[in-house]
């Protein structure tokens, strides 16, 4: 099945290039930061997942053709693949600060895809299975199983032999914040 695309925004042209604007260099340095940063993907239960990485992550991942063509400026394009709807545009690359005409030509861009069936109610959908989890959590709160359960573990936060058994297993207690007690200071003529 072959991609329709549908484009917004300004016209699309091919791969990005950073062109001849006063911030050649800052652009430069943030293209150099996308290529050297690892392909980051966030995944929204029941509503869709976001890519961001550089453009040969993108084609790398099979998510964009080899002959994609690309977005400029602050355009975006959309597209339908089988039963996804994608959607990309250009995303301000990772700590970096500076106006948006600093960073819309660098190599960066956000994939996000979601099924056609959710295109326009994903969020909705993802916000009510959250809400949803967190009405089976707190209905299991008020079963005797979790009260057995909560009574078994205060008795095992109270119970000190316990607690010394699992001092000596590293990495289980976290260390306590703060500052270690160290010895008084004396500030010449006064005494603590």
């Amino acid at each position: 099945m072959k991609a329709t695309p549908i484009v917004a925004g300004s016209a699309p042209a091919s791969a990005p290039t950073p062109g001849d604007s006063p911030a050649r260099a800052t652009i430069a340095a943030a293209d150099q930061q996308a290529i050297e940063r690892e392909l980051h993907i966030e995944i929204e239960p029941r509503g869709g997942d976001w890519w961001q990485g550089s453009s040969a992550q993108l084609i790398a991942e099979g998510l964009v053709a080899p002959d994609f063509v690309w977005p400029r400026g602050k355009g975006t394009r959309e597209w339908r693949d089988g039963v996804f709807h994608f959607l990309l545009e250009r995303r301000r690359p990772e700590g970096f600060k500076g106006p948006m005409k600093a960073w819309l030509g660098c190599d960066n861009w956000q994939l996000r895809r979601r099924h056609v069936n959710n295109r326009h109610d994903g969020y909705a959908a993802a916000h009510v299975y959250r809400a949803e989890q967190e009405l089976a959590a707190a209905r299991r709160k008020q079963t005797p199983e979790h009260v057995v359960e909560h009574s078994r573990w205060c008795k095992a936060l109270f119970d000190e032999s316990f607690q010394t058994f699992k001092a000596l297993i590293p990495c289980l207690i976290p260390p306590k914040r703060g500052r270690k007690p160290g010895k008084p200071q004396t500030v010449q003529g006064v005494q603590p």
